[in-house]
């Protein structure tokens, strides 16, 4: 028996998926669409994108690895079922330390990128608010009245659906707070 997928469509992301435009345009940096406008940092990017995705192939076949080692341990073993449950619990804290190694590589790779756009001159735009960028951000406000503090993660999704950066929205929530407090009034 084979186990099912060691990492599926679905987790994959938290194994390293990294996108360069959506990345680039939060920070408002170039897309790659201007790859012959800034040869030098996207070939430099390239080489980064190219270290990032063989250390997340590496840690996907660590992972395997040992989900396959652990599967052919317990089968040889016709284990008692608490036994399979400590293993299973074990592959889980494997994996999540696995991710977070990655998390850690990803943010090693993004400040990378934002380095080499500072030292070859590539220059930041600012993007503007527009209304559907306002309508957004109102919306998502407005649906979290009671706590309208969004985490990173969810600045960095308002940023790539705005097509603002992720500062621009941060500060667009704290600006609207107060506004909203005295609309209430």
């Amino acid at each position: 028996e084979i186990v099912a997928p060691l990492i599926s469509d679905q987790e994959d992301e938290g194994f390293g998926a990294f996108n360069l435009d959506e990345f680039l345009a939060a920070q408002g940096l170039p897309v790659s669409e201007a790859k012959d406008q800034y040869p030098n940092f996207f070939s430099i990017v390239d080489a980064l994108i190219g270290l990032y995705e063989r250390a997340v192939e590496q840690a996907k076949t660590q992972f395997e690895f040992t989900v396959q080692v652990t599967h052919e341990h317990l089968e040889q073993l016709d284990c008692h079922p608490v036994m399979g449950e400590i293993e299973r619990v074990h592959l889980n804290s494997f994996k999540r330390r696995t991710k977070e190694h990655l998390a850690e590589h990803r943010a090693t790779l993004q400040s990378a990128i934002l380095q080499t756009a500072k030292t070859q001159g590539v220059p930041k735009r600012r993007p503007k608010f527009t209304e559907t960028s306002k309508q957004i951000l109102r919306s998502w406000f407005d649906a979290h009245g009671t706590h309208p503090y969004p985490t990173e993660d969810e600045k960095h999704q308002l940023a790539v659906a705005t097509n603002l950066t992720v500062h621009q929205v941060s500060t667009w929530f704290y600006n609207e707070r107060p506004r909203a407090s005295k609309r209430q009034k």
